[in-house]
């Protein structure tokens, strides 16, 4: 990521505002996601600050499941967000919010890694990595670190592209339509992937509801 591009951005009259700026100005708390998004396509500075802190931690902990460098992946979001502030007058037809923020950072972060020389060039879309923390695959606190240890031995077993699915759907609670959106492919090939992988799982963490209770959110 280039620096001076994002002094540049900033220096802008329809992108003076950063995140991390807008968050220290008075602000009303606006509950709806879509309240918020409207908000700041409207060019509220106290909702644009909303959503970056609503969001941040889910695309910071989804983003270094693509790529292991932290530092790289805040740069990624940061730079999702100044290209949303200086276009946020353009249309768009959003039906959820998280979806599209991740699928944006998804875009970004494949695209980056693909212009600097430091990346080897691999296919992004399987690198993807769960690790064993309650924090990353939200497994029930209740959960014992033996079935913890289970359960992340059983996501190992798995492809990446079904263990980044599964992330999705369990952890970032996407219906199947808004997973196969973030990852690029059909409803159907989404369905397919999806239930390969809670076969796999099923085997190997009998019974089946006990794999529902770790990969939900306590």
């Amino acid at each position: 990521m280039k620096v001076t591009s994002r002094h540049n951005a900033a220096r802008e009259p329809q992108a003076q505002v950063l995140p991390h700026q807008a968050a220290h100005q008075p602000q009303a708390e606006i509950q709806s996601d879509h309240a918020l998004w409207f908000a700041f396509m409207q060019g509220d500075e106290s909702a644009y600050a909303q959503l970056y802190k609503r969001n941040f931690y889910e695309l910071y902990n989804y983003g270094v499941k693509l790529c292991s460098q932290p530092d790289f992946v805040k740069d990624c979001i940061h730079d999702l967000f100044i290209d949303l502030w200086k276009q946020r007058k353009r249309p768009r037809r959003i039906t959820t919010i998280k979806p599209y923020l991740l699928k944006a950072l998804r875009n970004i972060i494949f695209k980056e890694q693909r212009r600097q020389p430091r990346f080897q060039p691999v296919d992004l879309a399987y690198n993807f990595e769960i690790e064993s923390s309650s924090e990353t695959i939200m497994i029930n606190q209740q959960a014992s670190q033996q079935q913890q240890q289970r359960l992340y031995e059983a996501l190992s077993t798995l492809t990446q592209r079904q263990r980044e699915a599964v992330f999705l759907r369990f952890y970032s609670q996407l219906s199947y339509e808004e997973v196969a959106d973030v990852l690029g492919i059909s409803t159907k090939a989404t369905y397919k992937l999806m239930a390969r992988a809670i076969e796999i799982l099923r085997q190997k963490m009998l019974p089946l509801s006990l794999l529902y209770v770790l990969l939900s959110c306590a």
